[in-house]
């Protein structure tokens, strides 16, 4: 099937082809932000379900969220929320979950990211 080209639309007085629909810095910045808390998501449920845990917590709710945190926690959960500051200019850590790693290891927020574990946080990494 071959590829058509964009089409371009008049201007709404008809004078010419209205320059092409982009998209804000802030929505941008908004969809990565969701992108990433989506891949954090999975990361955590996909390391909590790597347990072989296929049981159903008959505790409280409180309760089975502290056995979720605690099995986050030991398979490489972060523990924070965070936000790109500008590009290229690091991500600023919006919130530190009680308990977490983040916040054994001091980090509040306002601090802002630069790198992970020696890998640079930036447009091509995020």
């Amino acid at each position: 099937m071959p590829v058509s080209s964009p089409r371009t639309v008049p201007n709404q007085d008809g004078t010419g082809p209205a320059p092409p629909a982009s998209i804000g810095d802030s929505t941008m910045r908004y969809l990565k932000s969701l992108a990433m808390a989506a891949a954090v998501l999975a990361i955590g449920v996909s390391a909590f379900a790597g347990e072989g845990s296929n049981t159903k917590c008959d505790s409280s709710t409180q309760e089975c969220l502290d056995y979720m945190a605690q099995k986050m926690k030991d398979s490489g959960w972060v523990g924070i929320e965070m936000e790109q500051v500008e590009e290229g200019s690091g991500w600023s850590i919006t919130k530190v979950v009680p308990g977490s790693p983040a916040e054994a290891g001091g980090m509040q927020p306002g601090d802002v990211l630069f790198a992970m574990y020696g890998i640079e946080l930036n447009e091509a990494n995020q």
